[in-house]
């Protein structure tokens, strides 16, 4: 009787960890691996998300000043990669990175374990990738822009490495494309590993309250400026929705900010700010509104309870997160992905609000795709497909720097913090 294939061991490396979708994406994944009956490992810094992880995944914590910057700590980062491999033990292992410059250190964890590879995940393009060419003149006149230059055409290097030796998987086709245009490579063929949700559980009928919009987010100014977007289009809704609200469920960085802006655009009293709340708290808040307005994990789990989705990117300057609805061809969500153009989001939000059974259309396509791509079981047959495949053939880390500034960054670094570097978290 043949025997099925043993599944190597799933390691999750992220150099973040605060409360937002790229953590949840992590959880999800190291959730259906401890299903499958694995023993999942979380490779990240201190910080919120550190208790959720601790309960389906066993948790590394390596020092931030390592894990953020691996390339620039090399012989920091070989003695972490020591430390790690001497922890988790020799299994066959796959590593998953989410940021590029973590596929370093992904290599140097693969390169220790028997039978392991890695792979980088992609689930939006990274900022720091840029096809301009660094200028000797912002070297003096602007350092900083100098060194994204610098790093980004670095990154972009690593990019089309990872490409070429089938090394990328990423959440949506879409999100892959995004990355290979900014690269400014012909294309990236990519394992699509989509955002794992759980389906809704019955809800029991809610209590009768003011229709309202809602937008589930880490409110980053950065990131996620949409929501300030959403707010200028929610006062100039409500003349003709006077009980309309509008919530926001999530914290960050942004949030004085778009608190400010309900407080002169004059709508505070129709605005609530939630904070943050559990997966069970939020599912009835989901279920209940009138449209939904965000992207990414957020806009999933939204379609998913059946919201009507519109994704918000309409209001940003770049096209940073080409998130769950990114395929071109499908219509009425206001996407931006290359080759379509905007929809004007006050237009589509007040076309949604007049018209109901639009609304329940978007909201039907929405659900069935949400349950056709992110379903549990789908994903852990992609994933139990992924973990049996033979390791891919062993590659040196994909970090071009010369290895001058190798040998003086080890010198530099090597003795820069006291040890352990890592440990259980």
């Amino acid at each position: 009787m043949t025997q099925p294939p043993r599944l190597r061991r799933p390691i999750f490396l992220y150099s973040g960890n605060l409360v937002g979708g790229a953590e949840q994406l992590f959880l999800r994944r190291a959730a259906a691996a401890a299903r499958l009956g694995l023993d999942p490992v979380i490779i990240t810094v201190p910080g919120p998300m550190d208790e959720p992880y601790k309960r389906v995944a066993k948790v590394i914590h390596v020092d931030p000043r390592i894990l953020n910057r691996p390339a620039f700590t090399p012989g920091l980062a070989s003695a972490v990669a020591d430390e790690i491999t001497a922890l988790v033990g020799p299994q066959p292992a796959h590593i998953e990175a989410t940021c590029v410059p973590d596929t370093y250190f992904a290599s140097l964890l693969a390169a220790r374990l028997p039978d392991s590879d890695y792979s980088l995940l992609i689930i939006r393009p990274g900022t720091s990738l840029s096809r301009a060419w660094p200028r000797l003149a912002d070297f003096f006149l602007r350092p900083r822009r100098f060194r994204r230059a610098l790093r980004g055409q670095v990154d972009n290097g690593v990019l089309a490495g990872l490409s070429a030796t089938g090394r990328i998987l990423s959440v949506n086709q879409a999100c892959a494309d995004d990355a290979a245009r900014l690269a400014g490579l012909p294309g990236i063929a990519a394992g699509l590993e989509p955002v794992i949700l759980d389906p809704p559980s019955p809800l029991g009928p809610s209590a009768n309250e003011a229709p309202y919009l809602l937008s589930v987010s880490r409110i980053d100014a950065d990131m996620k400026s949409y929501v300030l977007g959403l707010a200028q289009h929610f006062a100039a809704l409500r003349p003709a929705s006077p009980d309309l609200r509008l919530k926001f469920v999530g914290e960050g960085p942004g949030l004085p900010a778009l608190r400010r802006l309900v407080e002169e655009l004059k709508i505070a009293a129709h605005v609530d700010f939630l904070g943050t709340l559990t997966p069970a708290q939020l599912a009835p808040v989901y279920a209940g509104a009138l449209v939904f307005v965000g992207m990414g994990t957020a806009a999933c789990e939204a379609a998913m309870y059946g919201a009507p989705v519109v994704i918000a990117l309409v209001y940003e300057p770049q096209c940073l997160t080409p998130g769950f609805f990114g395929q071109p061809g499908l219509e009425g969500f206001g996407e931006v992905v290359p080759g379509q153009a905007k929809d004007s989001a006050a237009d589509l939000l007040r076309l949604l609000l007049a018209d109901p059974a639009e609304r329940s259309r978007i909201a039907a396509r929405g659900q069935a795709k949400a349950l056709a791509d992110h379903h549990p079981d789908a994903a852990y047959a992609r994933m139990s497909a992924l973990l049996a495949s033979p390791a891919k053939p062993p590659v040196s880390h994909p970090w071009p720097f010369p290895k001058w500034r190798h040998l003086l960054a080890n010198y530099l670094s090597g003795r820069a913090f006291s040890r352990p570097l890592a440990r259980w978290a």
